[in-house]
């Protein structure tokens, strides 16, 4: 299964946010850090008309200012997201095998689904010890208050992982490929994904999400398999997280020994799934586009 690819343009057109080029040329940590910016800029670029906009018409219909600024960040959800992507494959291109979907990746899509639950699960109940946990989880739900449920989980469910595994993973990983080791680069791609979520939990959940995803994409190439990880783990996190406001999952469990131990059980279940993706896959593809080099 393939998608044309974008084809990118002139290196001299001019362009005031100087994109740096990913042609195949040595992507380093900073073309990174940048790409990240531009993505974050472009979409807070998008939201400004969009809110204005959204504002207006509610107040056209009698609704208040604050109904049209929820309906307006929805739509600026689902509108940024693209157009940032959009602004980005200007100046750069996905490898030949993004679209790429091979026999076995079927296989490999069971096993990327429990490898990323179980470090989903361990990062996740982790950082409910952490100090002030609740506090940051409120500050995390108040930035979806009032989106309709249907808006929040299309444009944040779907259209945001798309979007973000063509840049995160797409782009800059596969730039940083070019220039480090394939830990490295994997590393420096989670980092990058890490801190564009501002939001303490949301870093360093999406660090070590970016990791898994990462390593997705290092093995097979390809974008299809952590598009499909990234809207699952979108998808129930809105519908399960947020739609039932709770943040605790040790309450579902009767004690904390048995809560602790279930950590165990996911760690046992990441590192099967794991091995098993070695096994299926065997070693990475099209391996000539990495730097030979060691951590």
């Amino acid at each position: 299964m393939s998608l044309p690819q974008i084809e990118q343009t002139d290196e001299n057109d001019s362009n005031p946010l100087q994109i740096p080029p990913s042609d195949g040329k040595s992507f380093r940590l900073w073309d990174g850090i940048k790409t990240g910016l531009i993505f974050l800029l472009v979409q807070i670029v998008v939201s400004i008309p969009v809110s204005v906009i959204g504002i207006g018409v509610a107040m056209a219909m009698g609704k208040s200012q604050e109904v049209g600024m929820q309906y307006a960040m929805g739509a600026t959800l689902a509108l940024s997201f693209p157009v940032a992507v959009w602004f980005l494959l200007r100046k750069h291109t996905l490898g030949t095998n993004a679209w790429q979907w091979e026999g076995k990746d079927v296989k490999l899509l069971v096993v990327s689904i429990l490898l990323m639950f179980g470090v989903s699960y361990v990062v996740g109940g982790l950082l409910e010890y952490a100090p002030g946990y609740e506090a940051m989880f409120k500050s995390y739900e108040a930035m979806f208050d009032g989106i309709p449920p249907i808006v929040l989980l299309i444009a944040g469910g779907f259209i945001g992982p798309i979007c973000e595994e063509i840049i995160f993973r797409g782009i800059v990983l596969k730039g940083f490929l070019k220039s480090y080791s394939s830990q490295k680069a994997i590393v420096y791609s989670a980092l990058i994904f890490g801190v564009i979520h501002f939001i303490p939990i949301q870093v360093i959940s999406a660090f070590f999400a970016g990791l898994v995803l990462g390593y997705i994409y290092y093995k097979t190439k390809s974008l299809w398999l952590p598009i499909v990880i990234h809207i699952l783990n979108n998808v129930l996190a809105f519908t399960l997280g947020l739609e039932e406001g709770s943040s605790d999952t040790r309450s579902y469990f009767d004690n904390e020994m048995i809560y602790l131990a279930s950590f165990a059980a996911a760690l046992l279940v990441a590192f099967i799934a794991y091995k098993a993706f070695e096994h299926i896959n065997g070693p990475a593809r099209h391996q000539e586009s990495e730097v030979a080099s060691i951590w």
